[in-house]
């Protein structure tokens, strides 16, 4: 779910106590590390969104 809401463009935004938001939708911390890690997304300022994948 995570990555289909990041594929439509949408971002998740840093929580205060933790963790990333999406409206009511919440992921956390290490989920958000894993899609890093992978090269699924990205970190700007305090949003997680998709990373734009490199053209050929």
């Amino acid at each position: 779910m995570t990555l289909r809401l990041l594929a439509l463009g949408h971002h998740f935004v840093r929580r205060p106590r933790g963790g990333w938001r999406l409206g009511a939708r919440t992921i956390r911390e290490d989920t958000a590390a894993r899609l890093v890690a992978r090269g699924l997304a990205e970190i700007v300022d305090d949003r997680l969104q998709r990373k734009p994948k490199a053209a050929p």
